[in-house]
């Protein structure tokens, strides 16, 4: 496997800072080995929450995400956003993470793995698994994909 090439995380938000700041939590908590590059850009689509507070706490108290920063986009709306976040990174690859969404320790280890095994690939997902606030109806468990609950297969 060659080296693993460096990954620019985006998280695109919107008056979310408590989910944001879980999701910040676990990324200072990524497992990831010292010569792989990754930073972390937050989009700031015109909160008026304390998500500038959330991400500063974890830029300069927490201290564990590398190259933590934010922008802001005027523009209300996720593809504003997620355009603004492509304009302000510089890693061949981008990783689009939701604000409500907490990656396992090694997600960005793997994530860099996986790229660095299959160079050709233009873009990829992996499994979403739904952490239910309180317990759905048993009905809702039958629809997790209209959740977003992903489970993708590498062949």
């Amino acid at each position: 496997m060659s080296k693993l090439p460096p990954i620019d995380i985006v998280i695109c938000t919107y008056n979310n800072a408590p989910l944001l700041d879980k999701a910040l939590s676990a990324l200072s908590q990524q497992k990831v080995p010292a010569e792989l590059d990754w930073r972390v850009l937050v989009v700031d689509n015109n909160c008026t929450d304390n998500t500038q507070e959330v991400i500063e706490n974890y830029r300069v108290l927490v201290g564990k995400i590398p190259q933590l920063s934010t922008v802001s986009e005027a523009q209300q709306g996720l593809t504003y956003a997620r355009h603004c976040g492509v304009q302000n990174t510089r890693a061949d690859w981008i990783a689009f993470v939701d604000d409500d969404c907490f990656l396992a320790e090694d997600w960005v280890e793997q994530a860099a793995k996986f790229a660095a095994a299959h160079p050709d690939c233009g873009a990829f997902g992996g499994r979403v698994i739904l952490d239910w606030e309180t317990v759905p109806p048993k009905y809702v468990l039958n629809y997790g994909y209209s959740f977003a609950q992903q489970e993708q297969v590498v062949p």
